[in-house]
């Protein structure tokens, strides 16, 4: 007897579990998925359930319990806050009755900026007399294991630091932290190798803060070459070249020579070199630089009338970035207006302190007759040039600053310069 009443009891639980069981798989539980967080913030947890009841718990990254609640059946929201000293990392929502549970997860992160601990060393090397060129930016290391490009401001260099063969350490500032940026500078002999180490910054020489003329220019057609001139060919150094018109400006013949056989100047392929026709702004400048290894393939122009893409682009960017010329009232630079001698003469004197030679004067001690038509930002490199024998006036100690310049005129100026700086 107690057998059988033991085996209906057994059989009425079974059903009850199976009937129960039943009920309870055909309920449902749905998360929606939450955002990440930071610490401090509001966290909403919400969903929807067919049980008529269901329990809701958070578990932190360390699995404790964070957050427990109860919710009712249908749609239910559940809001709590994060402390502001939460634990970083991914939290678990599980919500549900028995097994019957879904889960979802968020994440806390941290939105305090990376502090920075370190500032990567600059190495560069440059030759005497030659301004190092510094990067722009430099490599910091954070707290947080990673690391980034950010912007330095350079402490200034003078021309004296570069004169001569040694090694310089220059500072610099980098915004959000008290760490010093730093850079070794090489300096090799005038004859050792440039270049090396991180370039991309703009050069450091301070000149002075002289406008650009001011003076109306003749402007000439634009064309997709200098006038007068055909793209650089890669020529052997120093190269014998011979133009066949420079029987009417012999006093230029050797500066033009000596420049063409360097790959510095050409002519426009047809066996002349056209010393008496005008040279533009843009053509001077191209001419300048490339002579002292001055184009920096990385500068950006600004001047409104400098288009990328063109054949005196990176040469008027990087004197633009060197300061060796600062453009016209009106953001352009004029690059196919003839150039006229007096902007010739303060060209050359910028770059002369960009290369470190020591050639300022006062601007009292202009020594040419028709001193009074020089305007007054360009007396002191008139006055560097002339005294120097970089300059020589047109005749009558005069100087005619105002007239343009010719390509003859332009060769000659520059290889002075050149023979000067490697004396």
């Amino acid at each position: 007897m107690k057998l059988r009443i033991i085996s209906a009891l057994l059989i009425t639980i079974l059903v009850f579990a199976l009937t129960f069981s039943s009920v309870f798989a055909n309920e449902i539980v749905k998360l929606n998925n939450i955002s990440d967080k930071a610490p401090g913030d509001s966290v909403t947890i919400s969903g929807s359930t067919t049980f008529p009841e269901i329990s809701i718990k958070v578990i932190a990254p360390d699995k404790t319990v964070l957050y427990i609640s109860t919710s009712t059946g249908g749609d239910f929201t559940k809001e709590f806050t994060l402390s502001k000293d939460a634990v970083l990392g991914t939290y678990e929502v599980v919500a549900g009755v028995g097994s019957s549970i879904d889960t979802t997860t968020f994440k806390v992160i941290s939105t305090a900026q990376p502090k920075i601990i370190s500032i990567d060393e600059v190495h560069v090397t440059t030759k005497a007399k030659k301004a190092p060129v510094l990067p722009s930016k430099v490599t910091v290391r954070y707290d947080n294991d990673t690391s980034g490009q950010v912007a330095v401001k350079w402490d200034s260099i003078t021309p004296a630091q570069y004169a001569q063969a040694g090694t310089f350490i220059i500072e610099g500032v980098v915004a959000g932290t008290s760490l010093k940026a730093k850079a070794t500078v090489t300096v090799t002999a005038s004859g050792g190798n440039t270049g090396g180490g991180n370039t991309g910054g703009g050069a450091i020489p301070i000149l002075p803060s002289t406008p650009e003329d001011d003076q109306p220019k003749t402007d000439v057609p634009e064309t997709d070459q200098p006038e007068g001139e055909i793209p650089e060919s890669e020529k052997p150094a120093d190269e014998v070249v011979y133009f066949s018109d420079l029987e009417s400006v012999p006093w230029a013949k050797e500066s033009i020579e000596a420049l063409a056989a360097k790959g510095i100047v050409n002519g426009p392929g047809d066996g002349t070199f056209r010393p008496n026709n005008k040279v533009t702004r843009a053509e001077f400048l191209k001419m300048l630089l490339t002579a002292f290894d001055l184009v920096d393939k990385d500068a950006q122009g600004t001047f409104s009338d400098v288009k990328a893409g063109m054949w005196y682009y990176e040469a008027v960017a990087s004197a633009e970035k060197l300061g060796i010329v600062k453009g016209k009232g009106d953001g352009s630079f004029g690059v196919n207006q003839h150039i006229s001698r007096q902007d010739m003469a303060v060209m050359v004197y910028r770059t002369s302190l960009i290369l470190g030679m020591n050639l300022s004067v006062d601007s009292g001690e202009v020594l040419f007759a028709d001193k009074d038509d020089i305007s007054a930002y360009a007396l002191e490199a008139v006055a560097a040039m002339q005294k120097n024998g970089i300059i020589k006036g047109v005749g009558d100690n005069r100087f005619s600053p105002k007239s343009n310049a010719t390509r003859a005129e332009a060769a000659v100026i520059i290889y002075r310069l050149y023979k000067i700086f490697n004396q």
